[in-house]
């Protein structure tokens, strides 16, 4: 999808002047690459800084974009309210001034990080938007158009293991809550080359264009789940999230243990089932697979599969990364002192 913003330098924001220039510019963007791109989104994040006005002035902005766009290109679907984060104060109080019947998609940026998505309730915060588009009227798509966890080193940063379980279970959940159709990670490819520095670090790839795990974890999911939908949840809550999902091949269930250590038995399986890892790597098939923090994806079973869990457990403290200042003092041309 396309983004539309930011005011030029030369504009009057947030005034009739300034939202006619603006959609002088959607109306060119939208023309020029109407055969290319169908989707819209107006501004980003205007519920914080990105966005100087009111709530109004961004209401009259997004109606007037939505009417160019759509004369522009009548086939084509306008992405609103943008939020960073779920913020349904925001949301509510657009379509309170208008704004429902000016967007066909509703779009919001439920970043949690470094928290999980299961400790913060993604699924919950995910329906109530939902809940809230239908109080005011037909129901619209709802997408995760900004979402992440970055691997910047100390600060609120995460670990490059942690970003690859996160984005498993971040789609997942997604998926499970049954009101979101897509997610967009943000983002492919680091921004720069600060390791401190979280903006230089939600990639899934590095600068120089190696994977990361979390690279390597997108593509075992997609490879797993390739032509499947969900059918069912297996278990859901309680530290244990099981999934399972259909179609195109053998049944594949989607499990982990949100921040515990599970082991998970399988019911009524008879026929072989093969247990792949977060990272694409083969797990010998047991009656019973050790569950983590870490998704696995099992193959081979059959629609009417159950599942038994049990020895739920706390994991382990994990090790937090932290920045230390080391100074080294010479004593000597042959020795040193380095102190921490």
């Amino acid at each position: 999808f396309g983004l539309l913003c930011y005011w030029s330098p030369w504009a009057k924001p947030h005034t009739p002047e300034g939202i006619q220039d603006y959609c002088n510019y959607v109306t060119t963007v939208v023309n020029r690459y109407k055969d290319r791109v169908h989707y819209w989104e107006i501004w980003n994040e205007p519920n914080i800084f990105f966005w100087t006005g009111t709530i109004e002035q961004y209401t009259e902005l997004m109606k007037a974009a939505y009417d160019a766009i759509k004369d522009a290109d009548p086939n084509a679907t306008v992405i609103g309210c943008c939020t960073a984060g779920t913020d349904l104060g925001f949301i509510e109080k657009v379509f309170q001034l208008g704004g429902f019947d000016k967007m066909d998609i509703l779009s919001i940026h439920p970043y949690r990080y470094p928290p999980t998505p299961e400790e913060t309730d993604l699924i919950g915060e995910l329906r109530k938007a939902d809940a809230l588009v239908r109080k005011y009227g037909t129901p619209k798509e709802i997408w995760m158009t900004e979402i992440g966890w970055p691997t910047n080193v100390g600060g609120n940063g995460s670990s490059e293991a942690k970003q690859a379980a996160m984005i498993v279970r971040t789609y997942i959940l997604g998926i499970a809550s049954g009101v979101v159709q897509k997610s967009f990670w943000y983002n492919f490819r680091n921004d720069g080359l600060d390791t401190s520095y979280n903006e230089h670090n939600f990639g899934i790839i590095r600068q120089d264009h190696s994977p990361k795990p979390a690279g390597i974890a997108f593509r075992t999911m997609a490879q797993a789940l390739e032509g499947k939908k969900l059918v069912r949840p297996l278990a859901e809550g309680k530290s244990v999230y099981a999934y399972l999902f259909e179609g195109k091949g053998d049944g594949v269930i989607v499990a982990w243990c949100a921040s515990r250590t599970a082991k998970l038995s399988l019911v009524n399986a008879n026929q072989p089932v093969e247990v792949t890892d977060l990272i694409g790597g083969k797990i010998a098939a047991r009656p019973v697979i050790e569950l983590s923090e870490n998704p696995v994806f099992i193959a081979g079973v059959p629609s009417d599969v159950k599942v038994g869990i049990n020895d739920v457990k706390v994991a382990a403290p994990v090790r937090r990364e932290q920045s230390v200042r080391i100074s080294v003092s010479p004593v000597s041309e042959s020795s040193f002192v380095v102190e921490l």
